[in-house]
């Protein structure tokens, strides 16, 4: 026997002191069982098993003498004897009225236990994990068995219930792998057994198949596949479920992992959450269009689905509803979706290409992480919040579209892919990081960044390790942030090749085209040549010595860009000019100020020197220039980009390359 202590509880004094009574909570031990007093009145003499590491064989006594007094054991409170692995046997008198919740949870060395006449209620996972209990009597009295109460017990082989339980939770059973029949005193109003299998009274409600039963089939009186239904029927391979079925319940078919071949009829209306989850031998199921709504992780590790037809009928995909579904190799969301729940695709690595309808208008988090096989991915323009790590280790993913009218980008929606580019439109509110800033796996090799004038300014840099990092939008404000970085080269947004002159006719191709980009336009002189396959363009009217502007009408990300190049015919050749300008190393950069001012620049210093581009309003025009020193040196980076001028700076971080786009409308 212990010391004998005497405990109060913090929350037993202090109501005791406020409210003036005599309540109070005492814990104490006697022959090494440890109990509770809670005393609301003088008459009321009672106490409660409580927690300790138990161990051998237990013996409650009805009674317990405590300072005089002598108290009537009256509940095993929840946790009392939780993970007691060392617990051989325990003798529970007739006083007990209630189990408590976990109460002999995991007591693995239970082989046996009688419940006495006296308990009315066996509380959640009372006895869950006693894998090694063969036998147990429910007495006549008891009329709740709550949730999961004997869940994981594959020792049982044989249940009976008595008349008195009018409540028994779905999965009371669940895990009870070597379970063969439950049956059901024919005095019981609530509830029946046929063939060993538990049925509502009425029999419109199948609640549990046991796992190892001879189970027939699904009786066409049967209206309701109650929750847990079959879960852990692991040798179940086919069911045909009658049309008579109007509702499966949650978990209903919960690791039925030799399922093979299953329909459901048109009857079926509601689907619960989870009811097919770590069905792994299911090939292909058709939602029947009965159903509005796939519920939270009703295919939850499907891995071995790989035809999957979702009706025009459902509006909602729920949480965790088809994660780990990795045999899924193309799958059709039909434009009635509005919703796609948290975690909804993850995991799903045999998808190749995934549209999304533009009935949803948000991507959750952790949505579609992890789709390993995503090559292509069509955003519509409906989307305007992408939530945190959406797109998280998609890999194969080597550009994405943002829609133009996107508010919200989450944290880290595309880290641990390869995309070659990602570009932000001018719509965003609040931008998250792009990376971890512990790796720089993940970021893409270029990230564009879009200034507009009059809009927010979206600072891209950190000051880390140039990994795009979380934006605040300043609006009009000062921004000013410096970073490390290590070269820096110009990346052109196509080639200009080809060029000819014959006759007043210039001709030329425009090829290597960034994957961001498209090209809607060309235009010179006013003769506007639409965009063509060839990706050849000819302009009349070219003499000698003439001087030109090009603009080329770029489309990125659903915007028009018009970019403004300079055509000279001179000496029987033509020349296109560009922007180019020197790399150097060991470069230190700087982003600030805003458009609507004229104030917005792109500072990149080094120890040999400063590149420095400005961006000012000339004539109505966003001018861009700048100017690169080495050795003491200046050399001009000439450029003018009127109405949305780009220009792009290419950073190479160690391997990763990465782009910011100015872009000025």
């Amino acid at each position: 026997m212990r010391f004998f202590t005497k405990r109060l509880t913090l929350l037993a004094v202090l109501l005791w002191a406020v409210a003036g009574a005599k309540a109070q909570s005492i814990e104490f031990e006697v022959d090494g069982i440890w109990y509770s007093i809670f005393e609301s009145s003088s008459e009321d003499k009672s106490v409660k098993v409580i927690r300790d590491l138990y161990e051998g064989d237990i013996v409650i006594p009805e009674t317990v003498a405590y300072e005089g007094e002598t108290y009537a054991v009256t509940q095993i409170e929840a946790w009392a004897f939780t993970d007691c692995m060392n617990l051989r046997s325990v003798t529970i008198p007739n006083s007990v009225t209630v189990i408590g919740e976990m109460a002999f949870c995991g007591c693995t060395g239970l082989t046996t236990v009688e419940i006495p006449a006296s308990v009315t209620q066996i509380e959640a996972r009372a006895f869950t994990d006693c894998m090694n209990l063969r036998s147990v009597t429910i007495p006549n009295s008891v009329t709740v068995i709550g949730e999961s109460a004997f869940g994981g017990c594959t020792g049982l082989t044989t249940v009976e219930i008595p008349a008195s339980v009018t409540s028994i939770s779905g999965d009371v059973f669940s895990a009870c792998t070597n379970l063969t029949s439950i049956e059901v005193d024919e005095g019981n109003t609530v509830y029946t057994s046929i063939d060993g299998v538990l049925y509502s009274k009425d029999r419109k409600t199948l609640c549990c198949v046991p796992p190892k039963s001879t189970f027939q089939g699904i009786p066409d009186f049967v209206t309701v596949i109650g929750e847990n239904a079959f879960s852990y029927c692991t040798d179940l391979t086919s069911l045909e479920i009658p049309s008579t079925v109007e509702s499966i319940g949650s978990n209903a078919f919960f690791e039925c992992s030799g399922l093979t071949s299953l329909k459901i009829p048109s009857s079926v209306e509601y689907i619960g959450g989870y009811a097919f989850s770590y069905c792994m031998g299911l090939t292909s199921l058709e939602i029947p269009s009965s159903v509005n709504s796939i519920e939270a992780g009703v295919f939850f590790w499907c891995r071995g689905l790989t035809s999957l037809k979702i009706p025009s009928s459902v509006n909602s995909i729920g949480e965790y509803a088809f994660t780990g579904c990795s045999g899924l190799t193309s799958l059709d969301i039909p434009s009635s979706v509005v919703s796609i729940g948290d975690c909804a695709f993850q995991g799903c690595s045999g998808l190749t290409s995934l549209k999304i309808p533009s009935s949803v208008n948000s991507i959750s988090i952790y949505a579609f992480s992890y789709c390993t096989g995503l090559t292509f991915l069509d955003i519509p323009s409906s989307v305007v919040s992408i939530g945190d790590y959406a797109f998280e280790g998609c890999d194969g993913l080597t550009s994405v579209k943002l829609p133009p009218a996107l508010k919200t980008l989450g944290d880290f929606a595309f880290p641990y892919s390869n995309l070659d580019s990602i570009v932000l439109p001018h719509s965003l509110e609040t931008w998250g990081r792009i990376s971890s800033s512990s790796s720089s796996m993940g970021v893409p090799r270029m990230v564009y960044i879009c200034l507009f004038e009059n809009e927010n300014v979206i600072n891209a840099l950190n000051t880390a390790s140039f990994n795009a990092c979380r934006t605040t939008v300043y609006g009009t404000a000062e921004i000013l942030e410096k970073v490390s970085l290590i070269g820096a080269t110009k990346e052109l947004l196509f080639d200009i090749t080809d060029v000819k002159k014959e006759e007043g006719t210039l001709s030329f191709a425009v090829t290597d085209v960034v994957p961001f980009m498209q090209i809607r336009a060309l235009e010179i002189a006013g003769q506007r040549v639409e965009a063509n396959e060839s990706s050849v363009y000819r302009f009349d009217g070219m003499p000698e010595g003439s001087e030109h502007e090009l603009v080329i009408y770029a489309d990125i990300n659903g915007v028009e860009y018009p970019v403004h190049l300079t055509v000279t015919a001179a000496g029987g050749g033509v020349a296109i000019h560009s922007v180019a300008d020197e790399g150097t190393d060991g470069l230190q950069a700087e982003v600030g100020g805003n458009l609507s001012d004229g104030t917005a620049r792109l500072r990149v210093a080094g120890d040999g020197g400063e590149a420095r581009w400005t961006l000012t309003e000339v004539g109505g025009a966003m001018v861009a220039q700048g100017c690169a020193r080495a050795d003491g040196s200046w050399q001009r980076i000439e450029g003018v980009y009127a109405s949305r001028g780009i220009y792009l700076l290419m950073v190479s971080d160690g391997q990763v390359a990465k782009t910011i786009k100015l872009a000025a409308r």
